[in-house]
C-alpha cells in the first residue's frame, strides 16, 4: 500500500464531519505503511527510505489498565508472571525438591 509523500490526520472524525486536516506532515519519501504507538502520542510511519516518527498530541490513551502489572507483556512473559503469583501463595514449606515427599501427606503434623 503506497499513500505517497503526504499525511493527513484528522480529530474525532467519527463524532462529527470535518472540514480540515488535525495535522499536515509531508515526507521525504514515499510512505508505504503507518501505525500509533500504543498509549503514546505517536505514528509512526514505514517509508522508502526507512522509518520515522511523528507526534500527534492527544491520539494517545491517556488511562490505560492500571490493574495489569505490564500490559506490553508477551505472552511468555504473561505465563511467566503467572506461575510466580501461583507460587507467591504457596507457603514457602510446602515447596520441597525431595520428589519422595510429593503427594505425601505429613501425619504428624495436625
Amino acid at each position: 500500500m503506497n499513500y505517497g509523500y503526504k499525511l493527513e490526520v484528522f480529530k474525532d472524525f467519527y463524532l462529527s464531519p470535518q472540514t480540515h486536516p488535525y495535522l499536515h506532515h509531508k515526507s521525504s519519501s514515499n510512505i508505504n505503511n503507518m501505525k500509533f504507538t500504543p498509549f503514546e502520542d505517536f505514528l509512526g510511519l514505514g517509508t522508502n527510505n526507512g522509518f520515522s516518527c511523528i507526534s500527534v498530541p492527544g491520539s494517545g490513551s491517556a488511562s490505560y489498565d492500571t490493574f495489569e502489572i505490564n500490559p506490553f507483556e508477551s505472552k511468555k512473559q504473561k505465563r511467566e508472571s503467572l506461575v510466580h503469583r501461583l507460587l507467591d501463595k504457596l507457603p514457602p514449606e510446602t515447596i520441597t525438591i525431595d520428589p519422595n515427599v510429593l503427594g505425601n501427606i505429613d501425619k504428624t503434623k495436625k
